[in-house]
């Protein structure tokens, strides 16, 4: 797998077909957005390629509320190869970049430097100054920059959506296979 940092690195294969999100601890839910791009990249001949921040945009933005991580980025990179995932690209996030807006970020980024032939996200992403960039404004604006869009069901366990956030309250509370048994 390539790793990228910053998306003007003329070594960037395109077109591709991504995702984007901090993808913290790689659990069922972030797996299947991945099986999604790597075979939604096979079908259009594309590259599957992940977006990804570093550090976790709460560590800027609200420091106070960062939350603890569940990976290093070493390990996420390798989980991603595992994966499928042909190429990451990890932007590093600062003031600066959150405030990019979305639609900004959608037409210079995604479709103009990464040739995007599709994007998925998960459900309930947010990107963009002041987190503006929901599946809905993806879906509007992919329409007129001419790639498709769409968002990849949630996974649930036990009735319970599958989320980094509930893995790191099963961990404080001790239920380790709980949250070994969402991470995969």
């Amino acid at each position: 797998m390539k790793l990228f940092h910053g998306t003007e690195n003329a070594e960037i294969v395109r077109p591709t077909v991504l995702t984007l999100g901090v993808y913290d601890g790689l659990h069922l839910g972030h797996q299947l957005i991945m099986k999604t791009v790597v075979e939604r990249a096979r079908a259009v001949s594309a590259v599957p390629t992940v977006i990804t921040f570093e550090p976790h945009p709460r560590a800027v933005l609200h420091p106070a509320s960062a939350p603890p991580l569940l990976q290093t980025l070493d390990q996420k990179i390798e989980a991603l190869g595992v994966l499928g995932i042909e190429q990451a690209i990890v932007i590093h996030f600062d003031q600066a970049f959150s405030e990019i807006r979305a639609e900004v970020f959608l037409r210079n980024i995604v479709r103009e430097r990464l040739q995007a032939k599709e994007v998925y996200l998960g459900r309930g992403f947010f990107f963009g100054h002041n987190r503006e960039g929901n599946i809905d404004l993806l879906r509007s604006v992919s329409q007129r920059l001419g790639f498709f869009a769409d968002e990849v069901p949630e996974v649930r366990l036990r009735g319970t959506r599958i989320g980094s956030t509930r893995i790191r309250e099963l961990l404080q509370q001790g239920r380790v296979n709980l949250a070994r048994r969402m991470l995969g």
